[in-house]
């Protein structure tokens, strides 16, 4: 069984460096080539306007990491998921605090979205403002929420989600990592359908697309490599002015999409 994934991270036109962090595996026991449906993925935008956004990032990226590669080695209950879930944001959020601790009160911060499958199920969790995509059938059935002044304006109607692109205060975020001692994640647990397309990225690209051509994009019948890339460098062309990263997995599902466009939309973790 073949699930077609792609990721990719580029500096921009006019960053001097990329301050994005990406990851994808598959189980110790299966192959890109080779899988029955697990995987784990994890999204990292450090903030520019910190000390060190790239070393945040990475940081980041190390602990959801460590972490997801064991949750694709052992069966886990629903509780046990959302657990790791949890503990990749906990540990990460202490890795960042104790460097900054260390190095002089250094200041760092950023995003980070991950996403775990079982093979039936997506869990995903949620800090900052980058994002988690599900398309199928050429529309979007499930898009995380971003933690961001902007999408409190755009929660209460005040704007729209188009007017919260080129808001002058939209890169300020209500939730990070690196900046609360509990930046509590966002978890959604979301079943898969035939014919899903998930996407993760940062807002380097989200901000280049509305949903209909990423829909489109995503509706090709290019590969996952090729459409990522297609969609990465015409972001980069379209504006180019921050770092551009994102992943893409078409997982193998063997049940039909009838109900693919019924997704909820709150995070189990919210009351």
């Amino acid at each position: 069984m073949h699930i077609d994934n792609a990721m990719m991270s580029i500096r921009g036109k006019t960053r001097e460096r990329d301050e994005d962090a990406v990851c994808l595996i598959f189980s110790s026991f299966e192959s890109e080539t080779e899988n029955h449906g697990e995987f784990f993925c994890a999204l990292a935008d450090g903030m520019g306007g910190m000390d060190r956004g790239e070393l945040a990032s990475k940081l980041s990226v190390i602990e959801a990491k460590h972490i997801g590669t064991s949750m694709l080695s052992k069966d886990m209950s629903p509780l046990e998921i959302v657990n790791s879930i949890k503990r990749i944001y906990q540990n990460a959020n202490d890795a960042l605090i104790t460097y900054a601790s260390r190095n002089a009160n250094a200041r760092l911060g950023t995003t980070l979205v991950v996403a775990y499958s079982n093979g039936s199920e997506l869990y995903v969790g949620n800090v900052g403002d980058s994002r988690l995509y599900i398309f199928n059938s050429g529309k979007r059935s499930f898009r995380t929420a971003d933690h961001s002044y902007v999408q409190l304006l755009a929660d209460q109607g005040v704007i729209t989600e188009e007017e919260a692109k080129i808001h002058p205060r939209k890169n300020e975020m209500t939730r990070a990592i690196g900046l609360e001692e509990d930046p509590t994640p966002d978890i959604y647990r979301l079943r898969l359908f035939r014919g899903d397309s998930i996407l993760l990225c940062c807002d380097g690209l989200w901000e280049a697309y509305d949903d209909r051509i990423m829909a489109n994009t995503l509706m090709s019948t290019m590969s996952c490599h090729d459409s990522l890339e297609s969609m990465i460098l015409r972001a980069n062309e379209v504006d180019g002015s921050d770092n551009i990263s994102g992943i893409l997995v078409r997982p193998f599902v063997e049940t039909t999409e009838e109900s693919a466009l019924k997704r909820p939309t709150k995070s189990i973790t919210q009351d």
